[in-house]
């Protein structure tokens, strides 16, 4: 792989100001969901990070749905569900859990689940985590915390939510379409342009 290829290609990727049904269309599979999650950044959150959850709160269910199964990915690719509900990320915990079912990710969905009653049941030990609020007690807090067998089973994929989520974005362009006027109303409509947009980029015979 040439590194500095991947960094140049990702650095001058293309990002959209809207989305019409064409545009969405026009989009191939592969840049789909980093489009949806560029404009979710820069278009609707805008550096406003410490109000993420009002603002995407404030969004279609669609984009609240895309945007927490990302960052759950983020976060816990990153650092585990530990650091995942530290963060700020897992203010979006529920919703999270709630797109992994609507993407057709029920284990993924279960795996969430079971992460959130064994954050319920470490109330203490989080909050004096918190409290101490130092990078030693939240490294200590690994330790201590039984989330580790959730990030296992998550580690594992059961299902693959990118693929999954581009599938949802496809099927569901009324809530990713930005611009006034050119929602899809009729489930027929949003069916035929699903099928078109699919049969051109698979070249279904």
């Amino acid at each position: 792989m040439d590194v500095e290829k991947s960094i140049t290609e990702w650095e001058n990727r293309k990002t959209y100001t809207e989305f019409t049904a064409e545009i969405l269309d026009s989009i191939p599979d592969d840049k789909l969901l980093q489009a949806v999650i560029d404009y979710i950044a820069d278009g609707i959150i805008k550096g406003r990070h410490n109000k993420t959850y009002r603002i995407l709160k404030k969004q279609s269910i669609g984009m609240q749905y895309v945007w927490a199964i990302w960052y759950l990915e983020a976060e816990v690719n990153n650092g585990g569900f530990n650091q995942y509900f530290y963060n700020s990320a897992g203010e979006f915990a529920e919703e999270a859990l709630n797109g992994c079912k609507a993407i057709g990710a029920p284990k993924m969905a279960e795996i969430i689940e079971g992460a959130m009653t064994t954050l319920g049941q470490e109330f203490e030990l989080q909050k004096k985590t918190r409290e101490a609020g130092t990078l030693e007690a939240f490294m200590e807090s690994y330790g201590e915390s039984q989330l580790g067998k959730w990030d296992d089973e998550f580690y594992k994929y059961p299902e693959n939510l990118e693929s999954l989520m581009v599938q949802y974005i496809r099927s569901n362009y009324q809530h990713f379409i930005t611009t006034t006027g050119d929602q899809p109303k009729d489930p027929i409509q949003i069916l035929l342009r699903y099928v078109l947009s699919h049969r051109r980029r698979h070249k279904l015979r």
